[in-house]
């Protein structure tokens, strides 16, 4: 019997492999530059950077550097979902455990975020924001950030 359950392992092994590859979370992974922010609709006055210094996503993970400080949350992507979702979970602070739901999209080096605040919401079903509750961000990749990465590999 155990012989039987060794081999059907070995055997299913390499097609299990195959379906977590295919199952592999698909994100927008990086380190990016808010650009664009709005709330309800109304624009943020001034340059969004002041406040958000960098937007990290890495895994299941973000990091927002908010004038001098990190904030980290959970996330939860399904890149496969039409549009994309996103839920972030603050790990830290008051917003502790209060997941926003999202929905998000990049194009042209630009990742869009739509995401709703407040108990009992639901998920945007598009990019307009308008709703009193509503934000949309805008981030692009941090270039410098990039540049530092290609750096690290070739002096591996």
């Amino acid at each position: 019997m155990k012989r039987f359950a060794m081999l059907a392992f070995l055997l299913l092994s390499p097609a299990m492999l195959v379906l977590a590859a295919d199952d592999k979370p698909v994100g927008p992974d990086g380190t990016y530059k808010v650009t664009s922010l709005s709330k309800g609709g109304m624009k943020f006055p001034g340059d969004p950077a002041t406040i958000f210094e960098a937007f990290t996503i890495k895994g299941d993970k973000l990091t927002m550097r908010m004038m001098g400080e990190d904030k980290v949350a959970t996330i939860k992507v399904d890149a496969k979902a039409k549009p994309a979702t996103i839920d972030i979970t603050p790990d830290e602070g008051p917003e502790k455990g209060k997941t926003m739901l999202g929905i998000w999209k990049i194009e042209k080096g630009v990742l869009t975020l739509a995401l709703v605040e407040g108990k009992d919401t639901k998920r945007p079903e598009n990019f307009d924001a308008k709703g009193e509750s509503d934000i949309l961000m805008e981030l692009t990749a941090d270039e410098k950030k990039k540049d530092d990465k290609k750096e690290e590999k070739k002096n591996k």
